[in-house]
């Protein structure tokens, strides 16, 4: 497994679709549809019924290929709202949380999967423990990957 920190979230693991590089040929570690692989994570991000932090604000961003000020000006807040969200520790507020969710799910999914992620408002109390998130890369494309259980 490779636990894929580059992305700047903490808690992304790759079981497979990695490939550990020499120095010379121009980093560690090949990732194999690296775009894919980023869509997928944007995607279960924007599922998951915990509260988004500023990392995943800072990736999902990224993803949108905004700027921070482009962000402020569609969700209508000033730059400094999302600098301190992104910088923040805590928890985006729950309004910027889901304007985010419904950005993105309306900008890059396709049409058929904007219905998938509607349930963005239905949690009202956001979970405070973030879990690992595990892909794996299977006949060409990255799929989210649910480990066994561990035995305790």
């Amino acid at each position: 497994m490779f636990h894929y920190t580059e992305c700047g979230l903490p808690a992304i693991w790759l079981v497979n679709g990695f490939m550990k590089r020499k120095i010379y040929q121009g980093g560690p570690v090949y990732i194999k549809n690296l775009t894919g692989l980023h869509r997928l994570i944007a995607k279960t991000l924007i599922n998951c019924r915990s509260a988004l932090t500023g990392k995943e604000m800072i990736f999902l961003r990224r993803e949108l290929r905004l700027l921070q000020q482009e962000l402020a000006e569609r969700l209508g807040v000033d730059p400094v709202f999302i600098h301190r969200w992104e910088n923040s520790p805590r928890p985006l507020p729950r309004h910027a949380d889901i304007a985010l969710r419904a950005l993105y799910a309306g900008a890059l999914l396709e049409r058929s999967e904007k219905e998938l992620f509607v349930h963005l408002i239905s949690e009202s109390a956001p979970l405070l423990v973030k879990e690992r998130l595990y892909f794996i890369f299977s006949q060409r494309h990255w799929q989210r990957y649910q480990p066994a259980p561990s035995r305790a």
